[in-house]
């Protein structure tokens, strides 16, 4: 017997906990600088634009599938990139790492 249940999944934490595999999309003029703000992640892919348009679609295209995540509104468009999330934490700090300093002064410093 197949059940399906439709629930929402609200955070990044639910994916990891729900076991999906995580991938990170997003687009680029700089790629060499984006793998390095990545770590170095080791299943790095990268695809080139010729237009803006088609590089926007192919990011919203990636964000929409299940188990992606990232950013439709970066200001490069040149490279689309790819790459796996190993863990949570990695996620967190791929997604925004400013709001996650952020974060954490305000929790030190409550009057941020």
């Amino acid at each position: 017997m197949l059940i399906l249940a439709l629930f929402s999944i609200n955070s990044i934490s639910d994916k990891f906990i729900l076991g999906l595999e995580m991938k990170y999309a997003g687009l680029t003029d700089d790629p060499a600088t984006r793998k390095a703000a990545h770590g170095y992640p080791q299943d790095w892919k990268i695809y080139k634009f010729c237009r803006e348009s088609d590089a926007r679609q192919w990011v919203k295209e990636m964000l929409s599938m299940p188990g992606y995540i990232g950013k439709e509104n970066e200001r490069g468009w040149k490279f689309g990139y790819t790459f796996s999330i190993k863990r949570e934490s990695e996620a967190l700090h791929s997604i925004n790492q400013k709001n996650l300093i952020y974060a954490g002064e305000k929790r030190r410093n409550p009057s941020l």
